[in-house]
């Protein structure tokens, strides 16, 4: 069974020896070599586009997979709530309760990221001998 990584090497070989090889001008040959490279590198791992919420989500670190968890959790106690037509108090309570605690741990997931990178700037401009220091 050949592996997608031999299958790769094979075939970025193949290219390689029928890449045609001009004596005159080898800027030329390397740049149809790459051209070629980057062929092959395309078709064995095409470049998959992120949606527009997976793009919106690589934008906040501090959103982690618990994190979205919890966010699922609480937005399907929300849908039955309205469900249910906001007439159980029970449910009701379960799920401010629900919405509160999980907004407090994302503000404290938040805060807790956006220092440790002030942090990281710190020590950065620390090593780097200036009197800077940001917390």
């Amino acid at each position: 069974m050949i592996t997608l990584a031999e299958h790769f090497v094979t075939e970025v070989q193949e290219a390689l020896d029928n890449l045609p090889i001009n004596q005159s001008n080898p800027c030329e040959t390397l740049d149809s070599g790459i051209l070629m490279l980057e062929q092959c590198l395309n078709e064995q791992v095409p470049i998959k586009k992120l949606s527009k919420a997976k793009q919106k989500l690589s934008h906040k670190p501090w959103i982690t997979p618990c994190r979205l968890k919890s966010i699922k959790t609480k937005n399907r106690l929300c849908r039955a709530l309205v469900h249910s037509g906001f007439s159980s108090q029970k449910a009701y309570a379960k799920y401010k309760k629900y919405r509160n605690k999980d907004t407090h741990l994302l503000e404290i997931n938040k805060k807790s990221y956006y220092q440790s990178q002030s942090c990281l700037v710190a020590m950065i401009l620390g090593k780097c001998g200036s009197s800077l220091i940001l917390l």
